[in-house]
């Protein structure tokens, strides 16, 4: 590697996002140590000893830049640990509404409840969080969720055949309506997700004046807010280089919002990774296909929270 292919290759690595600098740091490393001509062991010109420098200066205060408000720490060690006791994974959360409560120092508790007609038979699962430590319980613990989709209690095998089921056929009705069953067999009347509250009727004009107004006071750019978003989906999900490079913005599902006085953006990022074939079919499914949703503050830039749809429920 000549010393002009080396500085290419640092500059071209600049802009890439903090997840992984570690590993790209040693690789780095290890190819200026491993050649059968090791360049260390010839003289170094200064300008290429600076370029290294600047370089990783430069990318290790662009990782620093990225800052999640605790509200996302919190939800992320809580993720954590419901994949760890119980095998819920990210792109299994699809079928649940997360919520977050701060306690003010530090801690917290999550809540993962089973969507819309799911709800009885996915219980709900709180996690508590002190520190770097958590703890989940499930409303159906001790309960026995042998028997598929037949149980009563459902838990990440019957998930798993819920995304097989919706993957090959993209009908959601076969579990829906064994879910309603076994709901009603139990006296517990299931919600209606297509039930809207009444209110202010917000036509396509109003809400762009709106939206425009909120755009007026964010110091950021929606430039660099999308960039902020894509280094906080990647730093979370740890998404690679390939997939980083088809994760893509969708600007009709993003928007401002304005929440306790403060203006927050929620970019939304979607990722297919195969797109051949009939534009009218579905996309063949791909692990972390789906939608990044990540709503940042305008003001300082912090990533107040991150979620990710894998679109497995007909809701993406």
């Amino acid at each position: 590697m000549t010393e002009q292919e080396l500085i290419r290759r640092l500059r071209d690595e600049r802009p890439a996002p903090p997840a992984g600098f570690d590993s790209r740091q040693e690789s780095l490393l290890r190819d200026l140590m491993q050649k059968e001509e090791p360049i260390m062991k010839r003289k170094m010109s200064l300008g290429l000893v600076l370029a290294i420098v600047l370089v990783l200066l430069s990318v290790t205060a662009f990782a620093a830049s990225l800052v999640f408000s605790p509200r996302v720490d919190i939800a992320r060690i809580a993720d954590k640990a419901l994949e760890e006791q119980y095998g819920i994974t990210d792109e299994m959360q699809v079928y649940f509404r997360r919520a977050v409560t701060e306690n003010g120092d530090g801690s917290g508790t999550v809540t993962y409840t089973g969507n819309w007609d799911l709800c009885y038979v996915l219980g709900e699962y709180t996690v508590t969080v002190q520190g770097k430590e958590a703890k989940a319980v499930w409303s159906h613990d001790g309960e026995s969720t042998e028997g598929g989709l037949e149980a009563e209690a459902w838990g990440k095998e019957q998930i798993a055949e819920m995304m097989r089921l919706y993957k090959e056929t993209h009908d959601m009705t076969a579990f829906y309506n064994q879910a309603v069953a076994i709901a009603l067999k139990h006296g517990r009347p299931v919600e209606n997700p297509l039930y809207v509250p009444q209110g202010e009727e917000i036509t396509e004009e109003i809400f762009h004046q709106r939206q425009d107004a909120l755009r007026a006071r964010s110091r950021l750019t929606e430039e660099e807010l999308l960039a902020i978003a894509r280094q906080a989906v990647q730093s979370a999900y740890g998404l690679d280089a390939a997939q980083m490079q088809k994760l893509a913005h969708n600007p009709g599902m993003s928007s401002y919002q304005e929440t306790d006085g403060q203006v927050l953006y929620e970019a939304c990022l979607v990722l297919i990774q195969k797109t051949d074939g009939d534009p009218n079919e579905y996309p063949e499914y791909t692990y972390k296909d789906g939608e990044y949703g990540v709503l940042i503050n305008t003001e300082t830039g912090v990533v107040e929270d991150i979620f990710f749809d894998a679109a497995l429920a007909g809701n993406g």
